[in-house]
């Protein structure tokens, strides 16, 4: 009697065991959930990689344009820049425009296209001030400004820490 019991015993284990592993199985179809996490997490860093990238390629752009423009404006400098002042500004805005935006930027496009075009007007308006003699740019300012703050939006829509303008303007 106490072998069958034993027996009968092992038995309901073995089934346990067995149902345990079934719903164990069953389980690990939801562990495809992981595998979308991750596939997120690669579209957030290719995502960033790319808002980063841009801005870079803009932050570029933006010094070698200020070299342009400042070199009019220092009279020390003894070789000026061959195109005057307003058409560096002007070269500035066609090249800020003709910019293609990531395919992973592309839900913020609107925003980052009109962020750019306040750029480029704020140093088209920066080199005709620079032309006529200025050497206050407030109204540029307040369009670097507008530039400034869509850029952060977008940088944080994407859980990015913006860039540190301050070092760039």
């Amino acid at each position: 009697m106490k072998k069958y019991l034993i027996l009968v015993v092992f038995s309901m284990i073995l089934f346990v065991l067995t149902a345990c592993n079934t719903e164990t199985s069953s389980g690990s179809e939801g562990k495809v959930e992981p595998e979308v996490d991750i596939t997120k997490e690669e579209i957030v860093k290719q995502t960033r990689s790319a808002m980063f990238n841009l801005e870079s390629t803009i932050i570029k752009k933006v010094r070698e344009t200020d070299n342009l423009l400042y070199a009019h404006m220092d009279e020390t400098v003894t070789e000026k820049p061959a195109d005057s002042a307003s058409v560096i500004g002007a070269n500035f805005e066609s090249e800020l425009n003709a910019l293609e935006i990531p395919a992973e930027l592309k839900a913020h496009e609107e925003t980052i296209k009109t962020a750019l075009a306040k750029l480029g007007e704020a140093y088209n308006k920066e080199g005709a001030a620079i032309e006529a003699g200025e050497t206050v740019f407030s109204e540029s300012e307040k369009l670097v400004q507008a530039y400034i703050d869509a850029m952060k939006q977008v940088s944080e829509a994407i859980d990015m820490v913006p860039a540190n303008y301050n070092l760039v303007f």
